[in-house]
């Protein structure tokens, strides 16, 4: 029983390490950013402010950790050249002045649920808009999933004003902020196997132990 126990731990161990060692090969933490962007029915334009677009929030983390209020620019998006819920490649949709390394490649735009790529929620002052994308984030050592998730709100209008609005050929101006944070990661192709002889391990001994 012992040595099934010191098994297990060099198991568990050896997980941990190979688990570790990948995410630090990979960018990783919360990229925070804030700007103002024109919506109508096919486009998000950014509005530029000099040769940048957006602003890095101070709460960024991790690999954006300390990007605090530098600049970047995103490139804008048309709808009609790059439909959402297709899988698609924007290369560098995102420069950030202060890490010019680190690039940031769109490869998705995800269906809204009223219009789009557009979700709205309508609230006592006006309506929310939300809108997600997912980008591969490459540092140099290792290219990492994120999901970016962007948000605005628009006062004084209702969610059926405004779908009226953009399905009319009208267009919004608003600020904006969005969070990109890395993908959910599944567990290694190894790690179920690692798991299962664990269980394996400890099954019998617990078997008899209550016999």
């Amino acid at each position: 029983m012992k040595s099934k126990v010191i098994l297990a731990g060099l198991l568990v161990l050896g997980l941990v390490f190979f688990l570790s060692v990948s995410a630090q090969a990979i960018p990783v933490g919360t990229l925070n950013i804030m700007g103002e962007v024109r919506i109508d029915e096919t486009h998000f334009d950014w509005l530029d402010v000099g040769s940048m677009n957006f602003i890095v929030g101070s709460t960024s983390t991790g690999t954006f950790a300390g990007l605090g209020f530098t600049t970047g620019a995103a490139i804008d998006l048309d709808l009609a050249l790059f439909p959402v819920g297709v899988p698609l490649l924007l290369n560098n949709y995102l420069v950030l002045a202060a890490l010019p390394g680190v690039t940031f490649d769109l490869n998705f735009i995800y269906p809204g649920g009223d219009f789009g790529a557009l979700t709205l929620t309508d609230t006592t002052s006006g309506v929310n808009l939300a809108w997600g994308v997912r980008l591969a984030v490459d540092d140099g050592l290792g290219t990492a999933c994120f999901t970016g998730t962007y948000s605005s709100q628009i006062n004084g209008m209702t969610s059926a004003g405004l779908l009226a609005l953009l399905a009319g050929g009208g267009f919004i101006d608003s600020t904006f902020s969005a969070s990109f944070t890395p993908c959910p990661i599944p567990l290694p192709a190894t790690a179920p196997l690692m798991l299962t002889g664990l269980a394996g391990l400890f099954w019998p001994s617990r078997r008899r132990h209550h016999q």
